[in-house]
C-alpha cells in the first residue's frame, strides 16, 4: 500500500537559517548587494535615503519607518529587474523558481541591516532615536522583531 503525504496548504517546511540570515535567498540577495562596491555604495545611498526620509509614527520607530521603505525599495527593484518576468517571456520551470525564491527573500531583514549600518555612522542628534551601539536596532527582540510582529498585525495574521 502507498503512503500519502499531505500538507497543509499554505504551509512552508521548517524554516533554517543560513550563514547568519533568515534563509538561503536571503543571503544571496544580501551577498549579492555587500559583494560589489558600486552595488553596495547604491544600496547604502538608498538605505541613507530612506533614514533621511522617514518620520515616526504611531506605529513605527524612524528606524522602522526607514527599513520598511528601503524593503519595499529593493523588494521593488529586484522584481522589476527580473528577466524572466517579462511579458514577452514564455512561463517556465525556471521563471517559477526565480520569482519563488524572490518571495522567499526577508527584503526587511537586508534592509534592518542597512539601515542599522547608515545609523551607525551617523552623529546623533539629540532629536534622534540612539544609535544601533545600544538600541532597540542591533538588539535580538530589536527591529527586525518589531517588523515581523507589525506586519502581522496589519496582514491580519495570528502571533
Amino acid at each position: 500500500m502507498a503512503t500519502c503525504i499531505t500538507t497543509t496548504p499554505g504551509a512552508r517546511p521548517e524554516e533554517t537559517t543560513y550563514n547568519g540570515w533568515s534563509n538561503y535567498e536571503t543571503w544571496a540577495v544580501a551577498l549579492w548587494l555587500d559583494n560589489e562596491a558600486s552595488t553596495y555604495e547604491y544600496v547604502r545611498g538608498l538605505a541613507r535615503d530612506a533614514w533621511d526620509d522617514a518620520s515616526p509614527t504611531t506605529y513605527a520607530t524612524r528606524g522602522q519607518a526607514a527599513a520598511w521603505a528601503l524593503a519595499e525599495t529593493l523588494k521593488d527593484e529586484h522584481e522589476d529587474a527580473n528577466p524572466l518576468a517579462d511579458e514577452d517571456v514564455p512561463a517556465s520551470v525556471f521563471s517559477d523558481l526565480l520569482s519563488a525564491s524572490l518571495g522567499r527573500v526577508d527584503w526587511h531583514e537586508i534592509a534592518h541591516n542597512l539601515v542599522t549600518e547608515v545609523l551607525c555612522e551617523l552623529e546623533p542628534d539629540e532629536d534622534d532615536e540612539p544609535t544601533p551601539s545600544g538600541s532597540v536596532y542591533a538588539q535580538p527582540g530589536g527591529l527586525l522583531d518589531e517588523f515581523r510582529m507589525a506586519e502581522a498585525v496589519l496582514g491580519g495574521e495570528d502571533q
